[in-house]
């Protein structure tokens, strides 16, 4: 198992968890369920902690096909371009996750700032869609 390996095994997390922390969160906002809504910030903070490995995978990922044939640079660049953005949104869904986290655990009513981190979720899910989008249009040859 390669960088390559890691990376594309990942790289699903950081898309699909968002859904999942939107999903658990919104609903315990809707139901005032502090219990749902702490384990929605606790998925963000998983998908930042995945988010981790399949970006510092990534350099080595694109390394191992930029010389073959029939895999364009341009893709891989874009690819990285719209990931090192990505990864701050992540980055700073995860952070404020989990302060929202400590701060439940003082404090019961944290819905502003549930509101605040579901609108940063869905961001962060447009990005990592976008990321993915990009990704899937290069070639994974090395994997074969």
């Amino acid at each position: 198992m390669n960088a390559s390996f890691f990376h594309l095994a990942l790289s699903h997390f950081p898309v699909i968890l968002p859904v999942v922390g939107i999903a658990l969160l919104g609903y315990g906002l809707m139901s005032k369920n502090i219990t749902l809504q702490k384990a929605g910030l606790i998925v963000f903070v998983f998908c930042a902690l995945f988010a981790i490995p399949v970006y510092i995978t990534g350099e080595d990922a694109g390394n191992s096909i930029r010389s073959l044939h029939d895999v364009s640079n341009n893709a891989i660049s874009l690819h990285e371009e719209i990931a090192e953005k990505a990864i701050w949104i992540i980055g700073l869904m995860g952070a404020i996750s989990l302060m929202a986290l400590v701060y439940a655990f003082r404090h019961r009513n944290i819905r502003i700032l549930c509101i605040v981190i579901i609108t940063i979720a869905l961001i962060s899910l447009i990005m990592t869609g976008w990321v993915g989008h990009t990704g899937g249009l290069i070639r994974h040859t090395e994997l074969l």
